[in-house]
């Protein structure tokens, strides 16, 4: 456009020493020239203003859509710290359960100690009584061996006795023991005789007699009697009476041994079952310590991540601010520069039809 307006210029200039035609064909070619060289600046201001108006369109696109992008961003960060502080709070009530649960699991593992101690006294106390019941076993069966040992004597003793009573009162010779004496004597053969043949009706003989009461009084060491008889009686009398209530106490004793026994059992029954439900309880909890570990890791981890998208969020933001910022300037820049050139070419129109007037 200025090389034209310089060429009108010397046209103008020149215009009185040349031939009018040769002037005015030359004039109208470059008029034409400059009318397509104008319409070729409408075009590419058309081209390059529509370019850019799409470029800025599509830098507003982005931008909204990296608007977009932020508040969603910040909106999932938001609902991430909702769930972090939820996942805070019961890893916290989890940590207070698992507190609690130790404590308790303590306190059972002292009343197990507690009871385990006094179960090895009680077992301890149930040996005792149970060697106890032994000795006094065996202490009522000498007893009893020497109760029957001494009814045997007692009963050999009264039949040998009861046998001179009646042979004393066959021989009206008195006295159990003036008979054995005229016996032992011989001064009487006619009573030895008779002595001798009704002992033999009854399977025995005189000798046999009289020795056997020989034997037994040197056994007593006394007179065989009556009266030793009776003492003899009542000893074994109250010998059994002892033994019998040994026997009772023992018996007592006994049951309550079993008794004991059988509480012991049901108890420790009970102590094992404690024992297992507490080692179940501490692998649950040692569970619940690992399971609380992981958990903790996964919300640091968590807490970081979060962390990191709002610093990541801060940046975005940063660079939205600053595309903001670099599209209004460009677009203010766009404004002024196609401004300048649709001035310049209105201008440029004006000169030419100006032109076409000279």
């Amino acid at each position: 456009i200025d090389a034209l307006k310089t060429s009108i210029e010397s046209f103008t200039e020149e215009g009185a020493d040349l031939r009018y035609d040769t002037i005015y064909g030359d004039a109208m070619e470059e008029l034409q020239d400059a009318e397509q060289e104008l319409a070729d600046g409408w075009d590419e201001y058309n081209t390059e203003k529509a370019d850019v108006k799409q470029e800025l369109a599509d830098a507003y696109e982005e931008l909204t859509d990296g608007e977009q992008e932020y508040r969603d961003g910040l909106q999932d960060v938001a609902d991430g710290w909702v769930e972090y502080e939820d996942g805070l709070k019961k890893y916290e009530d989890g940590l207070i359960e698992l507190q609690d649960a130790k404590a308790e699991l303590d306190d059972a593992k002292a009343e197990l100690d507690d009871a385990e101690a006094e179960f090895l006294d009680a077992k301890a106390e149930l040996e005792d009584a149970k060697t106890e019941l032994l000795d006094a076993k065996a202490q009522l069966d000498d007893a009893k061996a020497e109760l029957e040992e001494g009814e045997a004597g007692y009963t050999d003793l009264k039949t040998l006795y009861d046998s001179a009573v009646q042979l004393a009162a066959a021989t009206k010779t008195g006295t159990p023991a003036r008979l054995i004496a005229a016996l032992q004597s011989g001064s009487m053969p006619q009573l030895n005789g008779m002595v001798d043949q009704a002992l033999k009706a009854q399977g025995s003989s005189l000798e046999e007699f009289v020795g056997g009461w020989t034997a037994a009084e040197e056994s007593i060491g006394t007179e065989l009697n009556e009266t030793y008889l009776s003492q003899l009686r009542a000893t074994l009398d109250a010998g059994r009476e002892e033994y019998e209530e040994g026997l009772a106490e023992y018996e007592n004793g006994l049951a309550q041994y079993e008794d004991g026994l059988a509480k012991y059992e049901e108890g420790y029954a009970e102590y094992e079952d404690g024992l297992k439900k507490y080692k179940d309880g501490l692998a649950e909890y040692e569970d619940g310590v690992r399971e609380l570990r992981d958990a903790k890791i996964e919300l640091d981890d968590a807490k970081q991540e979060l962390l990191d998208a709002e610093q990541e969020l801060k940046d975005a933001r940063v660079e939205l601010d600053d595309g903001w910022k670099e599209y209004e300037d460009g677009m203010a820049e766009a404004d002024e520069e196609f401004r300048d050139a649709e001035e310049e070419l209105h201008d440029a129109e004006i000169e030419i039809a100006d032109a076409y007037e000279e």
